[in-house]
């Protein structure tokens, strides 16, 4: 019992610490782009809409997995040296 109890503290204790990162890592990237953005003095150019769509697979047994698969929207930002970056 204990050993379930140590072990389910453990995996709580790692998602914690991948959730931190992960946040970290956010925030991390925006403050980059914020500051390369204003640095090369980028604009909103383009939009392009995000989408759903299904996907299916055949498995090695013959089964077949179903599955949804999403796409983020991204705008795009044309700086002063002539490039477009998308996010």
């Amino acid at each position: 019992m204990k050993t379930l109890i140590a072990t389910a503290a453990g995996s709580i204790l790692l998602l914690i610490a991948v959730l931190v990162f992960a946040i970290w890592a956010t925030m991390t990237d925006a403050r980059q782009w914020a500051a390369f953005s204003t640095a090369r003095q980028c604009k909103v150019t383009a939009h392009v809409r995000g989408d759903v769509f299904n996907t299916i697979t055949p498995g090695p047994n013959g089964q077949v997995t179903i599955g949804v698969a999403v796409t983020p929207d991204k705008t795009g930002y044309t700086c002063d040296d002539g490039v477009t970056y998308f996010r």
